[in-house]
């Protein structure tokens, strides 16, 4: 009788340690796997970042670039011997020249105008074209189709006739 109570002990302390032992096993399988996942996501990482690098070089570039095309452009306006001004997408003045305030009549220098709205200037236009409602019409169909607009006669208040053309730049 006595044999047999210590044959279960054994059998207790042996399922324990199967036990245990699986448990151990599962660990290790459930670390190597998660190390496994670990250095992927440690590579996928070291992916993106060079990407991220990547693409910030371009982007850097890119805006170099930019910065390039728009001093270029803005030199050709301020030095054309035409009035001449530059609008963004939004109607927000990037460039414009002497010439332009002075036909218009402006008192402020152009880089006063740089940044504001273009409707901010329809007071002015108002004063200086005969039936500048039309015109303001036409120009703003132009715009919202970028059509653009070639030899327009405008013709002014003080008697001089305004040739204008409309290019939009895409």
């Amino acid at each position: 009788c006595d044999h047999d109570h210590y044959f279960e002990q054994d059998v207790e302390f042996a399922e324990m340690l199967a036990v245990r032992a699986a448990f151990a096993v599962d660990n290790a399988r459930l670390y190597r796997k998660s190390q496994k996942a670990l250095m992927q996501i440690q590579e996928m990482n070291r992916g993106l970042e060079e990407k991220v690098f990547e693409r910030t070089a371009e982007l850097h570039q890119a805006q170099q670039k930019d910065r390039a095309n728009y001093q270029r452009m803005s030199f050709m306006i301020r030095n054309l011997p035409l009035a001449a001004i530059a609008l963004d997408e939004n109607n927000i003045v990037l460039e414009v020249n002497a010439l332009f305030c002075q036909t218009l009549g402006f008192r402020s220098p152009p880089e006063e105008l740089i940044g504001h709205h273009g409707k901010q200037f329809m007071n002015q236009w108002q004063n200086v074209v005969a039936n500048a409602d039309a015109y303001t019409t036409v120009i703003d169909e132009a715009t919202r189709h970028q059509r653009p607009l070639m030899n327009q006669e405008i013709p002014l208040k003080d008697g001089r006739i305004l040739l204008r053309d409309y290019v939009p730049i895409v």
